[in-house]
């Protein structure tokens, strides 16, 4: 069963539907993003909704490719050690 979870960022509604599996996701995500709007806000006074949500956006954005990189470059180094133990027996 799914539910309608209504949040509102920069002064606008926002209706998903939300299954209740994924409640708490969606419930951390909406807080993140409120948070990261907070902070675009601050460092970027003056500008309207659409900038702040846009900025805000590639930050996170930025901020996913990063780890992206850093879990791809873990597996690698997991991958070489397994290889490198595996040689020796």
């Amino acid at each position: 069963m799914s539910n309608v979870r209504v949040v509102s960022f920069l002064g606008q509604d926002y209706s998903f539907r939300i299954s209740e599996s994924e409640e708490l996701l969606f419930q951390q995500a909406t807080e993140l993003l409120q948070q990261k709007l907070n902070e675009s806000r601050e460092q970027r006074a003056g500008s309207d909704a659409h900038q702040l949500l846009v900025t805000t956006a590639l930050a996170l954005c930025v901020s996913q490719i990063q780890q992206n990189e850093q879990l791809q470059q873990a597996e690698h180094r997991l991958t070489a050690l397994v290889a490198q133990f595996q040689s020796v027996d």
